[in-house]
């Protein structure tokens, strides 16, 4: 009876485990969020005790001796409160607005995994002392043992969250980096550098990413593109305001005093040093532009020397590129010998570094369908053209091309697409031009468009999109150029 008692709790406990996400709502108040910021205390606690669990029950769970038996009772039940009270905690900071992201989710779930295997784990026990059936012996080591991996990727992904998603592999690719970069000339002259791309971006990779990116975007900022920095966070206060500076809550946030509680970054990480500092302001007064190249350099002789001394760090980021191109052009037979396959041409695209491909059709032209440029898919981060004129393919495809993020021309002149799949193109963070000429794209669906991040131009020529939509769309985006000519086709 008294077993049978526990596997009631027990079920009752794992649906109410599994239905806790649903049930708890976001909140402010401090109370919550108070309680839910002893997680990152708590969490040590079922991590350390479910090792000791574990390896004491493979060292000695056979064992008949009463005190070790007992012991392992202990240590079964500690791990498992501490790993409901990490649980609950964990839940109720996710609540607070803190943290977002699919880090946090995977995070969330498996946590309640841990907490679910160990409840189980404990139960089984019992049930193996009551019964001395082997098989409730063996299900229980199962769920322990399974739980000493749950808890290390749960501790893994806690920690991606607070410190980035290559928080554990870093060193060792920081490692290979300078074993090489002893022995590798400077890759770039500094006045060819573009100010974003090679000096901002791999600033706030190094120190403001792993809080602010797609997987994880705490305060709602993410700093992966230009338009996300632009548009800042929760605050509501756009990140940056090119021109000025002073206006820009970026640096209004990493200018404040360190015991400030809006200071970034905050919790003792590394702030950004003088010389980052520097270069950011100069960037954000300078306009923010991402295209424009570092030339001579700043006029002011401080930021000067600031841009002096960073250079040498920036080698390092210049030759994970250089390994990126080097590692895309040896591709090239492989990718030659596919596009055969499926009846298309891949080339190197003479206008990038020639280290990305451009795909287009082969003459004569042969059936290019969906199912074709499905298997791309493989590669989908090696292309920036795609020219599929008069090709067999529908809005089927447009998802494939919504998977390759270096886009940055699609050309699908005479293509077989209605637009009801441009939604997939949105997401592309390269692309600049678009050409739906002699398609069958209408008004409604051409108004996606308009939340493409980087498209400069798009080509409209017979297509049932009428006048006066292309007018009120070229007039919407002043820096798209909407038209009814009929385009490039290559």
């Amino acid at each position: 009876m008294q077993l049978q008692g526990s596997l009631i709790r027990n079920v009752i406990f794992s649906i109410l485990l599994l239905l806790l996400p649903f049930v708890i709502e976001s909140s402010n108040s401090h109370l919550i969020s108070f309680v839910g910021r002893t997680h990152p205390i708590l969490i040590h606690f079922p991590i350390v005790l479910i090792y000791l669990t574990a390896g004491l029950e493979w060292w000695q769970g056979h064992s008949q001796n009463h005190h070790i038996q007992r012991m392992l009772s202990v240590l079964f039940g500690l791990s498992l409160y501490a790993a409901i009270l990490s649980t609950l905690a964990g839940f109720l900071l996710s609540r607070t607005g803190d943290y977002e992201g699919s880090y946090l989710d995977w995070h969330q779930w498996t946590g309640v995994l841990v907490t679910l295997a160990i409840t189980w784990s404990t139960f089984f026990r019992r049930y193996f002392h009551q019964t001395k059936k082997w098989r409730w012996r063996q299900v229980y080591r199962l769920l322990i043992f399974a739980s000493v991996f749950l808890v290390t990727y749960t501790g893994h992904l806690g920690g991606s969250i607070t410190h980035g998603p290559d928080f554990l592999t870093s060193p060792l690719k920081e490692m290979t980096t300078a074993r090489q970069l002893k022995n590798t000339p400077a890759i770039k002259s500094p006045a060819s550098m573009q100010i974003y791309a090679d000096v901002i971006q791999p600033i706030l990779k190094k120190k403001c990413l792993k809080c602010h990116n797609d997987a994880n975007q705490k305060g709602g900022l993410n700093l992966t593109s230009i338009e996300q920095i632009i548009a800042g966070g929760k605050s509501e206060k756009p990140g940056v305001v090119p021109g000025n500076a002073e206006q820009s809550e970026i640096l209004v946030r990493v200018n404040l005093a360190e015991d400030h509680p809006d200071f970034m970054p905050p919790d003792g990480k590394t702030p950004l040093d003088t010389d980052e500092l520097a270069l950011l302001t100069w960037w954000i007064q300078s306009g923010a532009s991402v295209t424009d190249s570092v030339g001579s350099g700043p006029n002011d002789s401080t930021t000067a020397l600031s841009l002096a001394n960073y250079l040498p760090k920036l080698a390092n980021v210049q030759l994970a590129k250089k390994r990126a191109q080097e590692e895309r052009k040896r591709l090239s037979p492989k990718l030659v010998r596919l596009g055969v396959k499926q009846g298309l041409q891949i080339l190197s695209d003479p206008d990038t570094d020639s280290s990305y491909y451009a795909v287009s059709m082969q003459i004569p032209p042969k059936h290019v369908s969906d199912e074709h440029l499905a298997e791309l898919m493989d590669y989908a981060d090696v292309f920036s053209k795609i020219s599929l004129v008069a090709a067999d393919i529908t809005d089927e495809s447009l998802y494939y091309l919504g998977q390759m993020p270096n886009l940055r021309k699609v050309i699908l002149t005479k293509s077989c697409i209605s637009g009801s799949g441009l939604v997939h193109l949105a997401e592309l963070p390269e692309l600049e031009i678009l050409n739906l000429s002699h398609t069958d794209i209408n008004d409604i669906h051409v108004l996606v468009i308009t939340s493409f991040p980087k498209l400069r131009e798009v080509y409209l020529f017979n297509t049932f999109v009428s006048p006066e939509m292309v007018a009120t769309l070229d007039a919407y985006l002043p820096n798209v150029k909407v038209c009814l000519e009929e385009g490039p086709y290559y």
